[in-house]
């Protein structure tokens, strides 16, 4: 399986949705990670700290092909049309945002799940999306 890690594009972003460390946790079960190149130097993560922890550093194109995309924030429009169908997007979806975007995905045949639905419980809070 393929998980790509595209730049985030709003100006106002500094984070990434994968560090380094996941990056090679990922890759010691199998993963290929697809970097987009200076994905996360806002974050305080060089391309190298990636690259030696088993990712590939890619345009962004090539990270939106990838099977599971990783982001923060949702997808702009050019950048929907880049993934692939059946593709499954990890991001801030806000789907009760009654503005087309989910309706968009499912017309592109993109899945996704909304991280910013997983509870904010102390057993949930591996996976909280503000920790």
């Amino acid at each position: 399986m393929i998980i790509g890690l595209p730049k985030e594009k709003r100006t106002d972003e500094t984070r990434v949705a994968l560090s380094p460390d996941n990056v090679k946790k990922l890759s010691k079960k199998g993963f290929r990670v697809l970097v987009e190149r200076s994905a996360g130097i806002l974050a305080g993560f060089p391309d190298a700290d990636y690259t030696s922890e088993g990712a590939e550093l890619v345009d962004a194109k090539t990270a939106f092909s990838a099977e599971i995309i990783l982001k923060v924030n949702r997808p702009s429009d050019e950048e929907i049309s880049m993934m692939k169908r059946g593709t499954l997007l990890v991001c801030y979806v806000e789907p009760f945002n009654k503005n087309g975007f989910v309706e968009k995905l499912a017309a592109a045949g993109i899945d996704s799940m909304s991280v910013e639905l997983i509870p904010r419980t102390s057993r949930a809070q591996s996976m909280d999306v503000l920790s």
